[in-house]
């Protein structure tokens, strides 16, 4: 098992916002945390890289992640592609893939290789400043700084959030290229169930901070609850 969460559970204050979450990544998989807003999902990937105060268990191709400092984290093979806010918004499109190779500098030429070879708008534009692009583009810049540092396993938080269906099916095809001809697992958080309906080999729902269910697409799809809840009219039609 390439990472292995056991028993996850984070406080923000008084409020809970994991409860006893346990979830399994095998390598080489596409797996996906699927759930409404507020669920938890972004705060299971933050506690993955040490993000956030947490208890439970993490572990990560046998090695465990809840005492080692994010950056250690990160040079194990985790790449993170929070939600687009994160990035340099005065900094152009290279100097911010730049900021993620910093554990990853001797194949910095290769990796932007595969990241403008993946999205090519990203290439042409690489002296636009950040704060000038247009959601989709953050968005791929937050995929190509993540990828930056030559991860294993690659932590996807929100990748359709705002976007446009034409970019949805832009950043599929990326991640689904990463997968298949590159061998990277990946991990996606995700409210747009029926995003990760072509993608993830295995689902996991997330509601209020505790996992509710899983399974692979087709035995959710099988669920008639979770289809209704989750998947709506897309699923009931295939």
């Amino acid at each position: 098992m390439m990472l292995q969460i056991q028993n996850l559970s984070v406080f923000y204050s008084k409020a809970m916002s994991l409860n006893r979450a346990s979830i399994d990544v095998e390598a080489g998989d596409i797996a996906a945390i699927i759930g409404p807003v507020g669920a938890g999902k972004s705060t299971l990937l933050d506690a993955v890289l040490g993000l956030n105060d947490a208890t439970g268990s993490i572990t990560f191709e046998d090695k465990n992640l809840r005492q080692l400092p994010t950056s250690k984290i990160v040079r194990l093979g985790i790449g993170y592609a929070p939600e687009r806010g994160n990035l340099f918004t005065q900094m152009n499109v290279r100097e911010n893939l730049l900021v993620g190779a910093y554990t990853s500098r001797a194949a910095i030429e290769s990796n932007l290789d595969l990241v403008f070879d993946l999205f090519p708008i990203l290439k042409k534009r690489q002296n636009q400043e950040v704060g000038t692009q247009s959601g989709g583009e953050r968005q791929m810049v937050s995929l190509g700084r993540a990828l930056m540092n030559s991860p294993r396993l690659l932590l996807v938080d929100e990748p359709t959030i705002g976007l446009s269906p034409k970019v949805c099916v832009d950043i599929a095809t990326a991640l689904t290229r990463l997968n298949s001809q590159h061998g990277l697992t990946i991990l996606i958080a995700e409210q747009n169930a029926n995003f990760t309906l072509g993608l993830a080999q295995y689902i996991y729902l997330l509601e209020a901070g505790r996992i509710i269910g899983s399974g692979t697409a087709d035995e959710l799809r099988a669920d008639k609850a979770i289809q209704e809840s989750y998947f709506g009219n897309r699923a009931r039609s295939t």
